[in-house]
């Protein structure tokens, strides 16, 4: 017999925030202000969960986009399918699309609850063998609102997953928003522990490396406003970075904002 343990998420490292926590706690993937805290917002269930944000961090990563011998934020060339005419629109998971900060008992209006156990996730939140042999099953809570994705694909942008989910968003994420497989940033881990040294989020040289020289947007609830002036005074090509209040999630106007910065491109 198993019992379901519920810990809330975000795409910072704890929340899967990119944050989640525990039933009573915080806890998230990877990176808030930097990588701890784009870590720190995943609720676990348990205090345990908290501490275990470092590792998930760390099962988060994979081989970047960029080569290895690229200076940090330089352009990468594209793979061929990647190649559009349209700008990218890069997406976060926890904050924009699942407001994790929300509190539990009044989350934004539209938003369904759904109860996950990626893979990655899971190898650090075990099930817990109770007396008398039953089994609680830790699950992440996901709050997702189904209107975002047809808001989402009406945009005149290529989308792009730019989350800890990393190609688990594809698995997860895309099929409740109706969203097709969508091209993904795959981290380095040096970045995710380390993050620049100029006071920058960790995901923001690697993003700028993917778009290599392409008009970008970008949704996430940890971008500060080091990183719009790093991309003003380094990147080739127009940006536009909104940040994302994670207890709000999406709204109508930035979704406006984006169709209206790619129309004037």
């Amino acid at each position: 017999m198993t019992s379901e343990q519920e810990v809330g998420t975000s795409d910072q490292g704890a929340t899967r925030n990119d944050g989640s926590g525990p039933a009573t706690s915080s806890v998230s993937h990877v990176g808030a202000s930097a990588a701890p805290s784009d870590a720190a917002a995943r609720t676990a269930s348990t205090d345990a969960a908290a501490s275990a944000v470092a590792s998930d961090t760390a099962a988060r990563t994979a081989s970047s986009d960029v080569p290895a011998n690229a200076a940090p934020g330089s352009p990468s060339e594209p793979i061929p399918e990647q190649r559009s005419a349209r700008p990218i629109l890069f997406l976060d998971v926890d904050g924009p699309l699942n407001p994790y900060a929300a509190p539990d008992e009044d989350h934004p209006a539209g938003y369904g609850t759904h109860r996950m156990r990626p893979a990655s996730w899971a190898e650090d939140y075990p099930p817990v063998r109770l007396p008398g042999g039953a089994e609680r099953i830790p699950t992440l809570r996901v709050w997702l609102n189904p209107a975002h994705g047809k808001a989402l694909l009406n945009l005149p942008v290529e989308l792009v997953w730019a989350t800890t989910w990393e190609h688990e968003a594809n698995e997860w994420i895309g099929p409740h928003l109706d969203l097709p497989e969508l091209p993904v940033v795959a981290w380095n881990e040096h970045d995710i522990v380390y993050g620049p040294d100029d006071g920058t989020f960790w995901k923001t040289h690697p993003v700028a490396a993917y778009a290599a020289g392409r008009p970008f947007a970008w949704f996430d609830d940890q971008i500060e406003p080091a990183d719009i002036r790093w991309c003003e005074e380094n990147y080739p090509a127009p940006t536009l970075l909104l940040p994302i209040d994670p207890a709000v999630g999406l709204r109508e106007a930035d979704f406006d904002a984006v169709a209206r910065w790619a129309r004037e491109l």
